[in-house]
């Protein structure tokens, strides 16, 4: 049964969102989030209601939340924030492909080693346990 092989799956991996620094991600998923500064609660909301049970979680944002305006990473509970450093306020959607092409280059600089990767918006709900079945189905 493909729920019981993820499960199992899931219990070898120990606990989830073990971040970029675990050697053994290569055979997980990576969630890329889109999101935009001043959307606090749309971030909290996707890592506390499904991006924390990717093996990674990362929100790639115009900006960080921390004071300094040149903040590039951020840890937040259960995934990263990352500044794109996107033209302009980052907000307006002329300049979304720019933000997909920063997003992906900066995952083939840092998160190379996954077996999977989804790229997602903020809005976006994802039932992360179903999807991994479908994968490894």
């Amino acid at each position: 049964d493909d729920l019981m092989q993820h499960e199992r799956y899931r219990q070898s991996r120990g606990a989830r969102n073990k971040g970029l620094a675990d050697p053994d991600v290569g055979r997980g998923l990576f969630c890329g989030v889109l999101t935009v500064s001043g959307s606090r609660a749309a971030q909290e909301a996707v890592v506390d209601s499904w991006c924390r049970r990717c093996d990674a979680c990362v929100l790639f944002s115009n900006a960080t939340r921390s004071t300094p305006a040149d903040a590039e990473i951020e840890q937040l509970p259960g995934a990263l924030l990352v500044n794109l450093r996107s033209p302009g306020d980052g907000k307006s959607r002329e300049h979304l492909a720019d933000k997909a092409r920063r997003l992906q280059l900066w995952v083939a600089n840092h998160a190379s080693g996954f077996a999977w990767y989804l790229n997602a918006d903020d809005d976006t709900y994802v039932c992360v346990d179903n999807l991994v079945s479908y994968l490894m189905a």
